[in-house]
């Protein structure tokens, strides 16, 4: 059932509200505001949807169409205004009261008042929401609430109590990557010049764990398959489960840019332990054949190199917890079928 607050509770002292934040944007919720979400998000919200078996539940279609349309980002790129899961939020309810929250996964909510599962109406249309929008939460019963995101607060030492975009249209344009979706999702060209701006920008500390980037549909697949081989596989399960973490998404609708290796590619890398280079297949794990250059993206070699753009370098552990170094060195499009 969609939460209901008595009218008589919508007046709060003003001390309440932050200050710069009350202020009321005009208009209805943007059918076109894009989600934000931190890869490790997104992962955790996947596996959530797969747990809500009734198609016909409000809140695991909101869920559903949020993760389809939003835009993933490594979570040190997420904007400080932005909900994400463990955000203390601060957000008012349509002829109710403001209120303050934790959002939270179901199986994190202590049940003492002071989380908002993601699983709910309200937490669900919330997650991924900048400060200062409006959104609509549905109910079970079908009933429709307008909510406002008022403040985030990221954690100590992160962000501001009261973190928000500074206006609306900085806030729009870190959401949107720049740019507006109504023309389609970020370029190619515009993934490759932030990433390698982020690599110009590395040390070479950072380069041991270099940038990643997946196509959406990669990362659901990756993070499916760390699900399935947490037990079989748990080294490179959790090894795969981290990468796609802190992966960059390419939304839906959007392509990988050449020179990065995804399923299907053909990889030729250098590994320094051995001085060997070599020229492998990245598969799915039904589709491998060692003697045929076919590797899965379960081995530990197959889940280090995805995600590596040419020339990148990331150390990676062997089964007996030695580290070593993988260069990509050439990345080719799969061989015709």
């Amino acid at each position: 059932m969609l939460m209901t607050i008595p009218r008589h509770r919508l007046r709060r002292p003003a001390s309440l509200i932050p200050s710069g934040i009350a202020a009321a944007v005009p208009g209805g919720p943007d059918p076109d505001a894009v989600p934000l979400l931190p890869a490790r998000d997104y992962s955790r919200l996947k596996a959530l949807l797969r747990r809500l078996r009734d198609p016909a539940d409000p809140t695991a279609q909101v869920l559903a169409d949020k993760l389809g349309r939003c835009r993933v980002v490594p979570p040190g790129d997420l904007p400080s205004w932005v909900a994400a899961l463990g955000t203390r939020i601060v957000f008012a309810v349509e002829g109710g009261a403001i209120l303050s929250r934790t959002l939270a996964m179901p199986e994190d909510d202590p049940q003492d008042g002071t989380a908002l599962a993601v699983s709910t109406p309200v937490g669900a249309a919330l997650l991924g929401t900048a400060a200062r929008d409006l959104v609509e939460a549905v109910g079970q019963d079908g009933r429709r609430a307008a909510l406002r995101l008022l403040a985030v607060h990221h954690g100590p030492g992160r962000w501001p109590a009261t973190a928000m975009p500074p206006d609306r249209r900085a806030g729009s344009a870190a959401l949107r990557s720049r740019e507006r979706h109504s023309d389609g999702p970020p370029r190619g060209r515009d993934m490759t010049r932030v990433r390698r701006m982020s690599m110009q920008a590395g040390t070479e500390t950072a380069a041991l764990r270099p940038p990643l980037l997946m196509s959406m549909g990669d990362h659901d697949r990756l993070v499916a398959l760390a699900e399935v081989a947490a037990r079989r596989s748990p080294l490179v399960a959790r090894l795969l489960q981290e990468e796609t973490d802190r992966a960059e998404v390419v939304p839906a609708g959007g392509q990988v840019p050449a020179g990065v290796v995804a399923l299907g590619s053909v990889a030729e890398f250098r590994d320094a332990a051995t001085g060997e280079t070599r020229r492998v297949q990245l598969v799915l794990p039904g589709e491998a054949d060692i003697a045929e250059g076919r590797i899965s993206v379960l081995s530990l070699v197959g889940a280090g190199l995805v995600g590596l753009s040419e020339g990148q370098s990331i150390d990676w552990p062997t089964q007996d917890g030695r580290l070593r170094r993988l260069t990509v060195l050439r990345v080719g499009a799969p061989p015709p079928a």
